[in-house]
């Protein structure tokens, strides 16, 4: 059943997951991409070949761990000459996952007088270790709750359950102050990506912190219904994303990736303040969606586009997945419909 509940997130949830893979520590990834740079890379080359006047230079150069092999194309003429690196794709088993895999695309490129490097990757060369669960990628993914970016999951959260636990009102609020690591601000909430003060599509929008929190204390949830241009643009969702405030925290951005941290204030018209941080959401890696959490939100999200029998037929084949064929799923996905024709009972995924 292990194998099955994996299948679940992938085949199920696509409209509202995203694959988070568990990060090694920056050290060990950064020292397979470390070199000295003082002294020359002092190449070795084992082999020339010229072909239609492109100079193929067989080639390795010292790396973090032996020798890398690589190919070098050089255009006629001299220069000076446009360059690309390139690297190649890992498919197991495949006798072009090295550097072999695009010089035919690089001597193209070579007539045109454009240099390459084409090297072996650290995986051809067996400097990584294998992976030895073909699932761990899938073990590693999360659910998301509310259609916003993973990094608005813990903050979406905290505030719903401020506004809930203490009988709050978007009229109540007068500031909204959201401390959050410097990834989450930069992307989310108008650092390095650019001002998120006036959101007006869905692609602005639920990546916009400001504006997913107003959504949060506007309608009570965070779906499909707050990313529609409609809700975005109107008057109450702008006026309020006025009142809200994203800070980059130091702490909070010490502990990532290991914790998504953020720390939501709420200030009201009265003069209180409701405060509320967390450092995971539920769905994440450290409190995953139960099963029965996991069919909740398929039906909020699918019960539109398919009734209750079809619905129930889909889960139950999933369920028990291992005794069908994907054709079987197809079939019973063909059913679905594509647009919104079914009344609807789940009005939100709490």
């Amino acid at each position: 059943m292990q194998i099955v509940r994996y299948l679940i997130v992938v085949l199920l949830f696509a409209a509202g997951s995203a694959g988070q893979s568990a990060v090694p520590p920056f050290d060990e990834l950064s020292s397979h991409y470390s070199y000295d740079r003082q002294p020359h890379m002092v190449p070795r080359e084992s082999g020339v070949e010229k072909r239609d006047g492109i100079m193929v230079i067989e080639m390795s150069y010292p790396g973090s761990r032996g020798r890398v092999p690589a190919y070098l194309l050089l255009p006629p003429g001299k220069g000076p000459f446009p360059a690309i690196l390139w690297g190649h794709w890992l498919k197991k088993k495949s006798p072009l996952s090295n550097r072999d895999e695009f010089l035919e695309e690089a001597m193209v490129l070579a007539r045109a007088g454009v240099v390459s490097l084409l090297v072996d990757a650290p995986q051809a060369r067996h400097e990584l270790a294998e992976e030895t669960d073909p699932l761990e990628i899938i073990k590693q993914t999360v659910l998301k709750k509310y259609c916003s970016l993973i990094h608005g999951q813990p903050v979406l959260e905290a505030v719903l359950k401020l506004k809930r636990d203490n009988g709050l009102t978007a009229d109540d609020v007068e500031t909204v102050l959201c401390d959050i690591f410097q990834s989450g601000f930069d992307i989310a909430g108008g650092g390095a990506f650019g001002s998120k003060d006036r959101p007006w599509t869905k692609e602005q929008a639920d990546y916009n912190l400001k504006y997913l929190i107003a959504a949060a204390l506007l309608d009570d949830a965070v779906g499909p219904a707050q990313l529609e241009p409609s809700r975005i643009r109107a008057g109450d969702a702008q006026a309020l994303l006025g009142k809200i405030e994203i800070h980059p925290d130091e702490i909070l951005t010490a502990r990532y990736p290991r914790e998504l941290g953020t720390r939501i204030t709420i200030r009201t018209k009265t003069g209180k303040i409701f405060d509320r941080e967390q450092s995971d959401y539920e769905g994440g890696l450290g409190n995953p969606l139960s099963w029965e959490r996991e069919v909740e939100k398929f039906n909020w999200l699918s019960e539109p586009f398919a009734d209750a029998a079809l619905r129930n037929d889909i889960i139950e084949l999933v369920a028990d997945l291992d005794q069908h064929s994907i054709e079987d799923l197809m079939n019973l996905l063909a059913k679905v419909s594509p647009r919104a024709v079914f009344p609807t009972t789940h009005h939100t995924f709490q």
